[in-house]
């Protein structure tokens, strides 16, 4: 047998076997520490002795051993918590156990005239972590303890601890699957529990896995894993460590508490900019292209950023979005992030989740500033034309122009000649192709 501790990680690898025992996390209780474990064991001695081999959890490393925290029922004579392997074998045990002290399993065998041969260095538990190992064969004083089924020993923590839970990761994304986690139990991750969800309809808790033997640590809980469950409604899940819950309180974990909120699309390629068709005007635009639709009688709640100063809100219902795709108008020269989520149509909240999609920062830039210059082209003779020559820079071509409140025509060339019949004074407008005129 090999004791392996790192106090660093709080790790414990314990070589035995058929001993199932769970440690549920400290608590405090009344302002006491309190240690919460699970034993669950099924073991058997070599026939060939007739000396008992006892198991006890006790505080201490000398005999008598102190036996005196057992909540489950004994398969001992004694009132202590003691487990003893008759000649071929014994009853499994499966209960709880909860004391003010971390708890040392303790083995000895009996030899009889000789007293007891004591083994317990090894089976020891909390606040350390226990691993477990399903083979179990340990030699006690040449007195044979193996067992009959899966062996597990461990420490638990709180499903608070192991889950790391607090409110900024307790909404659940509906189209991901949640690995929830009960314990943290080493090698192959085995434990045997149940998982439970409150049901509201019947004001009861219910089995969302049955009790047995599965991993520990990585529990898949999707959306639809929760019978009726609505977007944006709170579940709640707690694990029972016990086949019945019988015992009580102290047979089940903490409760944490859920919702699963509607998933945001995810996006399909960085934001395509288009710079503002006239110079310094908030006429840019992004266009969001999404991987997704975004589900019927949902909304998008988008937020638009400025160099990371906030700047102003829109929501997008799934008719709005054309061809998984959005774009946002009316946005002046600069650099911006958009952050969206998805919501119901009915919610009125603009405050963004903890869990919204971030564009990468796109920048619209702005156009070259449209300037035309206008000089008088003067007759030769009484029987010329004269005329204005335009010449424009900047802008967005094509160019047009208007002469005194004439149509708009468009300038052939740059630079052109517009022809004037008449002597006088003469206004002409220059546009280019979006319209946007000289400043």
């Amino acid at each position: 047998m090999k004791l392996f501790i790192t106090y660093k990680n709080i790790s414990l690898t314990l070589k035995m076997a058929c001993l199932f025992l769970t440690v549920f996390g400290m608590q405090l209780i009344n302002g006491q520490t309190t240690y919460k474990y699970k034993v669950k064991w099924d073991l058997r001695k070599s026939p060939s002795t007739s000396r008992n081999v006892y198991f006890y959890l006790n505080t201490g490393d000398t005999y008598p051993f102190n036996g005196t925290y057992a909540n489950a029922s004994s398969t001992g004579s004694s009132s202590s918590f003691s487990y003893v392997l008759k000649n071929s074998g014994a009853s499994p045990m499966d209960g709880v156990v909860v004391s003010n002290t971390p708890l040392r399993l303790s083995g000895a065998v009996d030899n009889v005239s000789s007293g007891f041969f004591q083994k317990h260095a090894p089976f020891m538990t909390g606040p350390y972590s226990g691993y477990w190992q399903s083979n179990f064969a340990y030699n006690f004083d040449n007195v044979t303890v193996t067992h009959n089924t899966q062996f597990e020993f461990f420490y638990l923590q709180t499903l608070v601890e192991v889950n790391n839970y607090n409110v900024s990761n307790s909404e659940l994304k509906q189209c991901e699957t949640f690995n929830f986690t009960v314990a943290v139990v080493g090698e192959s991750g085995f434990m045997t529990f149940a998982v439970e969800y409150y049901d509201p309809n019947t004001a009861n808790w219910k089995e969302l896995l049955p009790y047995a033997s599965r991993s520990a640590q990585n529990i898949p809980i999707t959306f639809t894993s929760i019978p009726n469950l609505q977007l944006n409604q709170n579940f709640q899940l707690r694990a029972r460590y016990t086949r019945t819950g019988s015992g009580g309180a102290n047979d089940y974990s903490d409760i944490l508490t859920y919702k699963f909120i509607p998933c945001s699309p995810k996006l399909n390629g960085a934001p395509v900019a288009a710079k503002v068709k006239c110079y310094n005007e908030p006429n840019g635009s992004v266009t969001l292209n999404f991987l997704s639709d975004v589900p019927s009688g949902q909304k998008l709640l988008l937020t638009l950023y400025e160099n990371g100063a906030f700047r102003s809100h829109r929501f997008a219902k799934d008719t709005d979005i054309t061809n998984r795709a959005y774009t946002w108008e009316g946005l002046a020269p600069g650099s911006y992030m958009i952050k969206y989520q998805t919501q119901n149509t009915s919610d009125p909240n603009t405050t963004i989740g903890s869990s919204p999609v971030e564009t990468p920062i796109f920048k619209i830039e702005n156009t070259t500033a449209l300037t035309f210059k206008a000089t008088a082209v003067q007759p030769q003779c009484n029987t010329d034309k004269g005329g204005v020559e335009i010449l424009v820079d900047g802008g967005s071509p094509p160019y047009y122009y208007i002469l005194d409140n004439e149509s708009k025509k468009e300038l052939t060339k740059n630079p052109d000649i517009i022809p004037i019949a008449t002597d006088g004074d003469h206004k002409v407008i220059v546009l280019d192709r979006f319209d946007c005129m000289e400043k």
